[in-house]
């Protein structure tokens, strides 16, 4: 019997992954793209924004997804 099997990853295993921003500034109310890589390597395209109300994370910035939301993914600045 053959088996399948599937290199899909669910968005809601995504919470607590790292993510890069890659386009626009990300401030509260203000998603921006950022890109995550799942356990088999495949990129994975998100809108985050902070969850902190006075913080901007600018392209480049590195960033933890915390809880998804309706649209978007609230997160916090990652501290290497």
């Amino acid at each position: 019997m053959p088996n399948n099997e599937s290199s899909a990853s669910s968005s809601s295993s995504f919470s607590g992954k790292l993510a890069t921003i890659t386009i626009g500034k990300a401030s509260k109310g203000n998603a921006a793209e950022a890109v995550l890589r799942d356990k088999y390597n495949q990129k994975h395209y998100v809108l985050v924004e902070p969850e902190d109300e006075l913080q901007v994370f600018e392209q480049g910035t590195e960033v933890v997804l915390i809880e998804k939301q309706k649209n978007s993914w609230l997160a916090i600045k990652f501290k290497s």
